[in-house]
């Protein structure tokens, strides 16, 4: 197995070396490194650093990555789409809610977009305000 790379922080690698070893996996099943770095619509150096159990990915990565394999973050975790809906459940997460949910505001976000003739690249991201008085 290839070295883990160290992390800054000191935190736990675990997801990363998941994360690596299933791309290692995934991209072997593609005729080649271009076809499998074409499909997961992500730059070289940052698909390189992946699979070197580098970097810090977020969750809007690992998304990305997993829509251009054609699978979900889970099966791109290794974790099958039913054990991960069956988990879920038993904590009280609804994956068919949020998928709605999630569909909805995509909608309503680009509905939006549409009225005022911005796409999703021109419009301005909203500024975080200060934290409530009441976080610490």
């Amino acid at each position: 197995m290839a070295k883990i790379g160290g992390d800054r922080r000191g935190g736990d690698r675990v997801l990363n070396a998941v994360l690596m070893v299933r791309l290692q996996q995934i991209q072997e099943t593609y005729p080649g490194p271009e076809a499998f770095l074409k499909a997961s619509q992500v730059g070289r150096a940052t698909m390189l650093d992946l699979l070197r159990g580098n970097g810090n990915p977020t969750f809007a990565l690992v998304q990305q990555i997993a829509e251009g394999l054609r699978m979900t973050p889970f099966e791109l975790l290794g974790i099958r789409q039913p054990t991960a809906e069956t988990e879920l459940k038993l904590h009280g997460i609804d994956l068919d809610r949020l998928r709605t949910f999630v569909t909805a505001e995509r909608k309503n976000r680009e509905a939006l977009l549409a009225l005022t003739g911005m796409t999703a690249k021109t419009a301005v991201k909203p500024r975080r305000g200060p934290k409530p008085k009441d976080w610490t």
